[in-house]
């Protein structure tokens, strides 16, 4: 077992309410769920049944056919976009394609063995990876403007709270650490996918407003840990209640003369 909590893969995220009397957050939708993700990078012994029946179970119904119909190198593109070098990563190529030749022929089988009941790949929030001397915050800021198009001005960071940590071992028994900060946008922002925006385009599927509800049952019942975000999420908006320099009481000027 691997502990990544203090690597790279300590990933951050931002839970942003929009304002609304009824506390929206804001979630996006991955454009490839996690475990086609995984499949495409190679991330699997190709002579583990049991690992790669969880793989293809959380795939859609949409991943596990093209799969089956597409090459390997479509398939990449697929995921890395069509701009996406085989040269610049050859080697990860390489090693994931080796691993789809062998699997290949026993793909339709294990596939009918494994069916997935998934229609959609995962809904969440933005989160990415720290860049070399970055800080959590400063991540998470970078990452979530890039993944939903917004301006460092359209919302503003909670400051005088903890941000909520999310521990949980993935399906290759890795064990991550996500944090997640509270903001709460300026304005009643609406957001919507940006096919110039890069970022969205390779990651992103959609990004939607949702209640507290609404965004619970997006999430995958299997997903606990991101449920129990959503919950402490709600609590600490519920009970939040900013104040606004000009709304302070001003002080009296005194008068005074010697």
């Amino acid at each position: 077992m691997k502990d990544n909590n203090i690597t790279s893969l300590f990933s951050k995220a931002n839970t942003i309410s929009n304002g609304n009397e009824s506390i929206q957050f804001l979630l996006i939708q991955r454009k490839d769920s996690l475990a086609f993700v995984e499949f495409i990078r190679g991330k699997y012994n190709p002579y583990e049944d049991e690992y790669l029946g969880r793989l293809l179970r959380g795939m859609t119904q949409k991943e596990q056919s093209s799969i089956l119909s597409k090459s390997f190198e479509q398939l990449w593109h697929s995921v890395w976009g069509e701009s996406s070098s085989v040269k610049s990563h050859k080697n990860d190529y390489d090693s994931s394609d080796k691993k789809f030749i062998i699997i290949k022929d026993r793909l339709p089988e294990l596939i009918k063995s494994n069916p997935t009941k998934w229609t959609e790949p995962e809904w969440g929030f933005p989160k990415g990876r720290r860049n070399p001397h970055e800080s959590d915050i400063n991540c998470a800021t970078r990452e979530f403007q890039e993944e939903t198009g917004l301006k460092r001005t359209d919302f503003t960071i909670i400051q005088n709270t903890y941000p909520i940590s999310e521990t949980f071992f993935g399906s290759n028994q890795v064990h991550y650490c996500h944090k997640y900060y509270i903001a709460i946008c300026n304005t009643s922002v609406e957001v919507e996918m940006n096919m110039e925006n890069l970022h969205m385009v390779r990651e992103i599927g959609a990004i939607k407003w949702c209640t507290l509800d609404e965004a619970t049952s997006k999430i995958r019942p299997d997903n606990v840990e991101k449920r129990e975000i959503l919950l402490k999420a709600g609590k600490i908006m519920r009970n939040f209640h900013p104040v606004h320099t000009n709304d302070l009481p001003r002080p009296i000027q005194h008068s005074y003369t010697p």
